[in-house]
């Protein structure tokens, strides 16, 4: 899993365990790849409305231009759920889906109106009782401490987070033709919210480039000031799932056979990072890639 990732997936048997992360992290890129041939088809079908319809509405890219699909998907999804899972099933937080795509159009993507921001402070407030006595009061004091004395410190915290920084020095390649002379080379590429690293291929260097798709950078250069990415592009792309839409449509895809042929973009050329795990074709004992867009990483 690329390093965004706070978990890894673990088993189904330990389901009973698992944090929120890793229930959204299976609804929107392993439950689609890892579930097409054990459920029954109709199941199947069922599941990949709710979690095509919450990747439309959680990607910055599509929750306007979707919207009004997202919604029809998330609406069939509640009215199915009845004939499949009873009555039962249909409880509060279920109807609310029907209701998420206005949200989203008041309030953009689901992660600006998230909970995950709340629920990651709790820790942080915690720190700042240090006593059982009046923690209310304490947390507000400490607060209060914070904003008079790193005013600074955040300015320039919030300015680097637009800036990419290369770190990691190496001369290892590789180079393509052009750029032999006066050309630094670095591992690790932080774009701010979210990192490249080549040394840890494909899980953490694969991106989305503009006008292109995915590819694979496997070196990054620094010349005369700028910053370029060297890649390797996927020859074949196809669909991941066809239903409820094709699913390269919003570009996830079915990967094979990366060239050899060495390709060179700006780093602005990158738009995204993409999630980019290798699975084993038994019919055909080869290997291919499921790509998905990192949507928190737009």
């Amino acid at each position: 899993m690329p390093h965004e990732f706070a978990r890894c997936p673990r088993s189904v048997s330990e389901v009973d365990r698992w944090k929120a992360t890793e229930f959204r992290s299976f609804l929107l890129y392993t439950g689609p790849v890892t579930l097409g041939g054990i459920l029954p088809r109709n199941v199947y079908d069922h599941f990949m409305l709710l979690s095509v319809g919450i990747t439309l509405l959680i990607s910055p890219k599509y929750c306007q231009v979707y919207n009004d699909y997202a919604h029809s998907l998330l609406v069939s999804f509640v009215q199915l759920a009845s004939s499949l899972y009873g009555d039962d099933f249909i409880v509060y937080n279920v109807h609310g889906l029907v209701h998420l795509a206005d949200d989203v159009k008041r309030y953009r993507s689901l992660d600006c109106f998230s909970s995950f921001p709340f629920e990651n402070e709790l820790k942080n407030l915690k720190q700042l009782a240090r006593k059982a006595g009046n923690p209310l009061a304490q947390c507000v004091r400490r607060l209060t401490e914070q904003r008079r004395f790193s005013s600074s410190k955040c300015s320039k915290k919030m300015g680097s987070a637009h800036c990419v920084q290369p770190t990691v020095e190496h001369n290892s390649g590789p180079v393509p033709d052009g750029f032999e002379v006066g050309v630094v080379q670095y591992r690790k590429l932080n774009f701010g919210n979210f990192t490249v690293n080549v040394k840890r291929s494909p899980s953490d260097c694969c991106v989305s480039i503009n006008n292109l798709g995915p590819v694979i950078i496997v070196n990054v250069l620094s010349q005369s000031n700028t910053l370029y990415v060297v890649c390797r592009q996927f020859k074949n792309l196809t669909d991941v799932f066809v239903y409820p839409l094709p699913s390269s449509r919003i570009g996830i895809f079915k990967a094979t056979r990366l060239s050899e042929q060495l390709s060179v973009f700006a780093v602005s050329d990158v738009l995204s990072k993409r999630l980019c795990f290798p699975v084993s074709d038994t019919d055909t004992a080869r290997c291919h890639y499921n790509i998905f867009p990192v949507v928190h990483t737009y």
